[in-house]
């Protein structure tokens, strides 16, 4: 399976939501997937502890990041 990343940036909060929204309907068919959260981090505050334990969590339905 290829794995990505993806990175939303811009002021357009609409536009990320609805990419997001496209993205969950395509790969999280799964009822535990469909609770699937994501972070917002804001470079400008970016708690650098919190950033690495973000990362270093399992995502929702994967067994590695």
């Amino acid at each position: 399976m290829e794995q990505k990343a993806h990175l939303f940036s811009g002021p357009d909060r609409q536009a990320k939501d609805q990419k997001i929204l496209s993205f969950k309907n395509r790969w999280l068919t799964s009822a535990d997937a469909l609770s699937f959260d994501f972070n917002t981090f804001y470079a400008a505050k970016l708690d650098l502890d919190a950033f690495q334990q973000s990362l270093a969590s399992l995502p929702v339905v994967a067994e590695k990041r």
